[in-house]
């Protein structure tokens, strides 16, 4: 899976494509420094590439956060962070 967040500091939400993916559920969590989850987004996908909009991350405390997401047996992490 090849992942693409776009930008890597967000507000209120994160967009993010994946440009190859065999057909399976995307499944994604923001957690923070220790650990904890905050929000997760899950979404079904035939296969292809794919674009996504995480909306709803407003009530977020603001700081740095891990994104990771899974599909298959496919895994990517990245480092994020919510501005004011």
């Amino acid at each position: 899976m090849l992942l693409q967040i776009k930008p890597l500091i967000f507000l209120n939400e994160l967009e993010f494509e994946i440009k190859e993916m065999q057909g399976c559920t995307l499944k994604a969590v923001l957690k923070d420094d220790r650990g904890q989850v905050y929000n997760t987004f899950e979404r079904e996908h035939k296969g292809g590439g794919l674009s996504c909009k995480w909306e709803g991350l407003n009530d977020l405390p603001y700081g740095v956060y891990t994104f990771e997401a899974s599909g298959g047996t496919d895994a990517v992490k990245a480092r994020l962070v919510k501005r004011i």
